[in-house]
């Protein structure tokens, strides 16, 4: 599952979220966003790799405290 964010920053800030995309509809929303000239920063990236990223930050850091 992928999700995508935008932002604007400045006097008009503004934030767009969507998530719950497959890989090939998140780049072509990135695509979309980045391209209209409306967004000042856009990503897009892997829900389930961070996910995991987490966990494993979470084992680390337990595993630290047990030695």
């Amino acid at each position: 599952m992928w999700a995508i964010e935008a932002r604007n920053y400045g006097e008009n800030p503004d934030y767009f979220y969507m998530s719950g995309l497959t890989q090939t509809e998140s780049r072509k929303r990135h695509s979309q966003l980045s391209n209209s000239g409306k967004w000042a920063m856009v990503r897009s990236w892997d829900l389930q790799a961070e996910w995991e990223q987490q966990q494993a930050n979470e084992r680390i850091k337990n595993w630290k405290k047990n030695e």
